[in-house]
């Protein structure tokens, strides 16, 4: 299949292998529009996914890849892990 999502669930299924274990994680974006927020929690459900950057992990989604480490500073944020395709890993200091 070759849908958005279905494209988007394949791209993400690193992280959500990285994830194992975890309850929740937040979210941040360059991207004002709850699109890419709600297909990452379909996709790395049964995860909660917050909409802030209050959460230990925190799962940065960037449609512009060069916004990620401003944005990251901004919120306080480190990376953990580049998965490629403006998927990112943070973790709150």
């Amino acid at each position: 299949k070759t849908d958005e999502v279905t494209l988007f669930e394949k791209n993400i299924e690193p992280l959500k292998e990285f994830l194992i274990g975890v309850d929740i994680v937040g979210f941040v974006s360059d991207i004002k529009s709850l699109t890419y927020f709600y297909y990452v929690q379909y996709s790395i459900a049964p995860i909660v996914l917050a909409n802030d950057t209050e959460r230990d992990l925190v799962v940065g989604c960037f449609h512009d890849y060069s916004k990620a480490e401003n944005i990251a500073q901004r919120e306080r944020l480190l990376l953990v892990k580049n998965f490629g395709n403006g998927l990112f890993l943070f973790r709150s200091f």
